[in-house]
């Protein structure tokens, strides 16, 4: 064997031409070098067992398209995988993997289904096979896959790191198809994403997928198929720095999925024409600069049962200690179905928050589906949205129920949805500050249903529709006054709001009882307590002499009665104003 030399599989009896099995002689090629490059000229290698990856050696072709690696027909196999892989993963430690590898500047071509994954005559191939299946570290990965049985890449990387301390690995990877998830990174840490392009996830072969409720992945039983797997949950290190992901097209699961406690950093991220988008999950962390989630809620292609819905764009679900920082747009339209979870489920604490919204902007009617749910504390939301129109029991473009979030923004175009939903049904949902400017309100929405009673929070609303429904539900503790709403609502005839003042010009009739009559507009019934009363004097009114002043029983939803009586009165034509101050 030699030591940094170039060999070319040709040389070893490789043929190239897609119908000879070239396995043992590109094996040989590989074999006969400690390290160095084995070449792969432009051409078909049809492979029918694992390549064996080592460390130093550099798999390099002639272009992605020019140098095409095939899995034979039948053979059920993995392409490439480093040495000692079966013994390493799951137990074994970084230090005693292969190390500073490349497999560069070719396709990968699994021969999983006969046809196009929509084309309802294809059949499966082969059941099993990993296009690049690694444990190792320090490595360089720039390939196309395409139809592969299981996972386009694979990755492992645990342990003591010791004196090798640079491990980090970079990644391009592109293409289109897998049986499986596209991508499952379980380390090492840190390692670069630099650019992801892989769509059609998870899929089987059309005709199979008609009842095919889910496509459950071989490594998390029971869960379902998703793009990319970031796996930090122990014993496995898979946080992951990203450049440029865009992950299409996927069945049964998420876009991306993290797990463990996981640093989760990317610079641009994309999700679409899923079945979901993005769930960071237990103790996910990080920053995304760029997240576009783009006509998910999808069903797989040719689904016709009834048990796979639609998912989350966004799930935050990160737990109690760490926090996601995120900005991103949502964008639903025609290939999306109507979702019984929301678009933006927040159930974990200390997640910041930018977001853009929409709905079917091309006029269409929008798709069903609440925009955003916050269980959690902590959070910080900030959003802008448009064309909303909420789904399922309680239809709301904004759910909070969680503590201690702070949640500002815009909505253009509401549709047989409260605006706001604030439920503190399970006593949680306190010391909230909400800000939301709402137009467009339709004659089936309501600008905000309160359910429950917190002991504070503060709400500042202002609202312009036509003909919604103005508020429902529970009306803040009048005393001690911790709720604080400041609501403006006008339904294109009258506004109601949570702060009026009236007045009128008092009766001037000594002995006589006087009820003054206030229509008010306030935003829900108001208790006898949150009503103030003055007098506004025109003139000089000493000798006026004022007997009772009081509200007269109980105010209604549409009425105050204020009665007063003057015991004396020295200047008739002088009359005071009486003014009411609902808040």
């Amino acid at each position: 064997m030699t030591d940094g030399a170039a060999v070319n599989v040709l040389d070893f009896g490789a043929v190239g031409d897609g119908v000879a099995d070239d396995t043992v002689a590109i094996q040989a090629a590989i074999d006969s070098i400690i390290s160095g490059e084995v070449l792969y000229p432009a051409g078909t290698y049809m492979v029918s067992s694992p390549l064996v990856v080592k460390t130093g050696h550099h798999n390099i072709g002639q272009g992605k398209g020019a140098t095409i690696l095939t899995q034979a027909i039948g053979a059920n196999t993995d392409i490439f995988k480093t040495e000692d892989f079966d013994a390493l993963t799951g137990v074994g430690d970084i230090m005693n993997a292969p190390h500073s590898f490349s497999i560069t500047a070719m396709s990968i071509e699994g021969n999983y289904l006969s046809g196009s994954w929509d084309d309802p005559a294809a059949v499966i191939n082969n059941t099993l096979g990993t296009a690049i299946k690694l444990f190792g570290s320090r490595y360089t990965i720039d390939v196309e896959v395409n139809n592969i049985p299981e996972n386009a890449l694979y990755t492992e990387g645990r342990g003591d790191y010791g004196e090798r301390t640079d491990h980090a690995s970079f990644i391009k990877l592109y293409g289109r198809t897998s049986g499986r998830e596209g991508i499952v990174f379980r380390g090492p840490g840190d390692i670069v994403l630099e650019q992801i392009v892989f769509g059609v996830i998870g899929v089987l072969n059309y005709s199979a997928m008609a009842n095919h409720d889910i496509q459950e992945s071989l490594y998390y039983p029971g869960e379902p198929c998703s793009g990319i797997v970031l796996d930090d949950d122990g014993p496995y290190n898979g946080h992951a720095e990203i450049g440029f992901a865009h992950i299409y097209a996927v069945a049964y699961g998420y876009g991306v999925v993290t797990k463990g406690v996981n640093r989760l950093n990317a610079a641009h991220l994309v999700c679409e024409n899923s079945r979901g988008g993005l769930h960071c999950s237990d103790g996910a962390n990080g920053v995304i600069s760029i997240l576009e989630l783009r006509a998910n809620g999808r069903q797989p292609g040719g689904y016709v049962g009834s048990q796979n819905k639609g998912l989350e764009d966004l799930l935050l679900d990160n737990g109690q200690v760490w926090g996601m920082n995120i900005t991103t747009k949502v964008y639903r339209y025609g290939s999306s179905n109507n979702s019984e979870v929301p678009l933006v489920d927040i159930r974990g604490d200390n997640n910041s928050v930018k977001l853009w919204c929409e709905s079917a902007l091309d006029g269409s009617a929008p798709i069903e589906a609440n925009m955003l749910h916050i269980t959690g504390s902590n959070n910080d939301v900030d959003f802008n949205a448009k064309r909303i129109k909420g789904h399922g029991a309680s239809p709301a473009v904004v759910t909070i129920s969680g503590p201690g979030n702070r949640v500002k923004g815009n909505v253009n175009g509401v549709y047989g949805s409260a605006l706001l939903l604030r439920d503190d049904t399970s006593n949680e949902a306190d010391n909230n500050m909400v800000e939301i400017v709402g137009s467009g309100l339709d004659s089936g929405s309501t600008s905000i249903i309160s359910i429950g009673t917190p002991f504070q929070e503060n709400i500042k609303m202002q609202v312009t529709g036509n003909g919604q429904t103005h508020f429902s539900g529970s009306a803040p503790t009048v005393l001690p006054r911790r709720q604080k709403w400041d609501i403006s609502s006008n339904d294109g005839t009258i506004t109601k709001s949570t702060g009026e003042y009236y007045k009128a010009n008092m009766n001037m009739t000594v002995g006589i009882t006087h009820t003054e009559v206030f229509n008010h507009d306030f935003l829900y019934t108001p208790d006898y307590s949150q009503c103030e009363y003055a007098i506004r004097a025109a003139a000089d009114q000493s000798g006026n002499i004022l007997e009772t002043l009081h509200i007269q029983g109980t105010p209604s939803d549409t009425q105050i009665l204020v009665s007063y009586k003057w015991a004396a009165v020295a200047n008739p034509s002088q009359y005071p104003v009486l003014i009411l101050h609902v808040s």
